[in-house]
């Protein structure tokens, strides 16, 4: 079960107030890299530490990875537009997978060159500028009845030897 921390700390006379988060434990693979995962809200004031809180005290029943979705996008308004690169791990790698029609996998894998992922698909090098255009681009070559992909949930990175999804990266990162 996750954790929702509402702090008061007074320290030289200046007075700080907090919600924190701090993520459970988990038996589903994607949410493993999201436990034990602390973030924490400041506010100027009590009152708005306390709307926070109570906002989003009902995160405390949710995974690990839900609960911290929900607490990175609180109080935000609109899109992240943080580019993909941002969220990339040390290896600047990305791959998509395709399921084909006789069950096997069908993988791209990209490289992350300054804001464009970058695929040599052995005949020339193709160049994508978003997560959803390699996937969509996939799809399209690997699976004709789809037409578009959903980059952030479908697309991962190498970390320390394994593929992690990059929605799970923006939200350990955010």
């Amino acid at each position: 079960m996750n954790q929702l921390l509402l702090e008061t700390i007074t320290c030289c006379g200046v007075t700080e107030y907090s919600v924190t988060l701090v993520t459970g434990q988990t038996t589903e693979h994607e949410d493993l890299y999201v436990e034990g995962v602390e973030k924490t809200h400041k506010f100027k004031t009590e009152d708005e530490a306390k709307r926070c809180f109570k906002h989003l005290i009902h995160i405390v029943k949710n995974t690990p990875f839900a609960a911290l979705k929900q607490f990175n996008r609180y109080g935000k308004t609109g899109r992240d537009t943080t580019h993909f690169a941002a969220f990339v791990g040390h290896t600047r790698r990305i791959r998509h997978g395709v399921k084909l029609a006789d069950g096997s996998k069908s993988y791209w894998t990209a490289q992350v060159w300054d804001y464009q992922l970058v695929r040599n698909d052995g005949t020339c090098v193709k160049f994508y500028d978003t997560l959803g255009a390699f996937a969509s681009a996939h799809y399209k070559d690997e699976h004709p009845t789809r037409k578009t992909g959903k980059g952030w949930d479908e697309c991962e990175t190498l970390i320390f030897g394994e593929w992690v999804k990059m929605s799970v990266m923006r939200e350990i990162r955010a």
